[in-house]
C-alpha cells in the first residue's frame, strides 16, 4: 500500500510540476501585458509556454540564427524554445509584418523556428508583407486560423515531419513543405486566392489536401520529388494547372470528389507518377483537360469534359505502356469516335508508346456523390 501511495504522490507531483511550468504570457503594445514585444516574450518562455498576443502591428525585425549561421537571418519572431504556442487575441487585429510589401530584402522572415525545435503552434493572427517567408518552421508544427497575405511562400515547413495547416486564408501566398521521409503533411479547410503559389509538397510520402478552395493560383496543388498526395473535396477554379503530380520519379496522386475547372493549361497534369481517383468534375479552359507524360492511371467515375481542343493529351511517352485506364467516365458525349478524336495518344503519334483506354464510358452524367464503385458501374456501357 505504501508503495502504491508513493507512486501516486510522485505522479501527482510530476503532473503539478508540468502544470506549473507551462505558463501563458501576454504581449500588449500599450504596456498592459507582461511584454510589449513578441520577441522579448518568446525569449522569456520555457518549453510548453503560450504567448498570447494583443492587437496591433508587430514589424520590428531581430537577428535570428536557425542553427549554425549567426546573423544570417532576420525575423520578427525567432523561436528557439520548443513546443511553444503563439496565439493572437484577434485574427485580423494581430498583424505580424510591415504595413507595405518589402521586396529588396532576402532571408527576412515573419515567424521562424530553429533547428533545435521540434514543434510549434501558431494560431489566430495575420502575417503579411514579409520579404521572404511568412512562417518558416523546422520541422513540425500547426498553423491554424491565420491569414497570410502578400508573401509568395507564406508558410514553409522545411524538412517537415508533421506539418498541419488548417482554417487559414492565404491571399497571394502559398504553402510549401519539404521532406526526405517525413510522416505527414495535412492542409485542410483553407482558402487560397490570387496568383499565389498554392500548395507545393516535395518529397513527402504522405500528404493530404482536403476541404480547400483555390482561386486563380498558378498551380493549386503540386506534388514533387516522390511525393504521395491525396487531394479530395476541393474546389479549384482558374489558374494555370489545378493539380500537378510531377514527381520525375516514383510518386502518386489520388484525387477524388473535387471540382477543378477553368485552368489555362490543364485541370490535372501528371508526370512520371500514378493517378487514381473518382467523383471529380474536370474541365480545363486550356487546350486539354488532362495532360501528362510517362504516367499510369486508374481513374474512373469522373466527369472529364473537353477543353478548347480535347480531353487528354500525352505530351510524350517513351516508357513501356504503364497502363492508362480511364474507363467508366463521362466525357460530355456518348460517342466513341468523338471521344477518340479528343484524346491525343499513340494512335495519333507513333512516337507516343501508349494508348488511353476510355471504353466502356458513361452514357450520361454520373452522380459525383460518394458511393461504391460497384454502384456506379451499372451506369456505364
Amino acid at each position: 500500500m505504501n508503495v502504491h501511495r508513493t507512486i501516486l504522490v510522485v505522479l501527482s507531483l510530476l503532473l503539478f510540476s508540468a502544470c506549473v511550468q507551462a505558463r501563458t504570457w501576454t504581449v500588449q503594445l500599450n504596456g498592459s501585458g507582461d511584454y510589449t514585444d513578441i520577441q522579448a516574450a518568446v525569449d522569456g518562455c520555457a518549453v510548453g509556454d503560450t504567448v498570447l498576443v494583443g492587437p496591433g502591428r508587430y514589424d520590428v525585425f531581430h537577428p535570428h540564427d536557425p542553427g549554425g549561421n549567426p546573423d544570417s537571418f532576420q525575423a520578427i519572431v525567432g523561436v528557439s524554445v520548443d513546443s511553444l504556442t503563439i496565439r493572437g487575441m484577434d485574427r485580423d487585429g494581430v498583424i505580424i509584418g510591415p504595413i507595405d510589401r518589402v521586396t529588396e530584402k532576402t532571408d527576412w522572415l515573419g515567424i521562424a523556428t530553429s533547428l533545435s525545435t521540434t514543434w510549434i503552434v501558431i494560431e489566430n493572427l495575420t502575417i503579411e508583407n514579409v520579404p521572404t517567408r511568412g512562417a518558416h518552421l523546422y520541422p513540425s508544427g500547426r498553423v491554424a486560423d491565420c491569414s497570410v497575405r502578400n508573401i509568395y511562400t507564406g508558410i514553409l515547413f522545411e524538412r517537415g515531419i508533421n506539418a498541419v495547416v488548417e482554417g487559414c486564408l492565404l491571399e497571394y501566398s502559398g504553402i510549401r513543405t519539404t521532406s526526405s521521409g517525413g510522416v505527414k503533411a495535412t492542409i485542410r479547410n483553407c482558402e487560397f486566392t490570387g496568383p499565389g503559389a498554392g500548395v507545393h509538397i516535395s518529397g513527402h510520402p504522405n500528404a493530404e489536401v482536403y476541404d480547400c478552395v483555390f482561386s486563380d493560383c498558378l498551380v493549386a496543388v503540386n506534388g514533387l520529388a516522390n511525393s504521395n498526395i491525396s487531394v479530395h473535396d476541393c474546389i479549384v477554379t482558374g489558374g494555370n494547372i489545378g493539380v500537378a503530380i510531377d514527381n520525375l520519379g516514383a510518386g502518386s496522386g489520388v484525387i477524388y470528389n473535387c471540382t477543378i475547372t477553368g485552368q489555362n493549361r490543364n485541370s490535372i497534369y501528371i508526370g512520371l507518377s500514378d493517378l487514381s481517383g473518382y467523383g471529380n468534375n474536370l474541365q480545363s479552359a486550356g487546350a486539354y483537360t488532362i495532360g501528362g507524360n510517362n504516367f499510369s492511371a486508374s481513374f474512373h467515375g469522373n466527369h472529364i469534359l473537353k477543353g478548347t481542343v480535347g480531353l487528354i493529351e500525352l505530351h510524350f511517352y517513351h516508357l513501356a505502356d504503364m497502363g492508362l485506364d480511364f474507363t467508366n467516365n463521362w466525357w460530355g458525349i456518348a460517342d466513341a469516335d468523338s471521344i477518340a478524336d479528343w484524346i491525343h495518344d499513340g494512335s495519333d503519334d507513333p512516337d507516343i508508346q501508349a494508348l488511353v483506354r476510355y471504353e466502356p464510358f458513361a452514357d450520361g452524367p454520373v452522380s459525383t456523390e460518394q458511393k461504391g464503385f460497384g454502384d456506379m458501374k451499372r451506369l456505364f456501357r
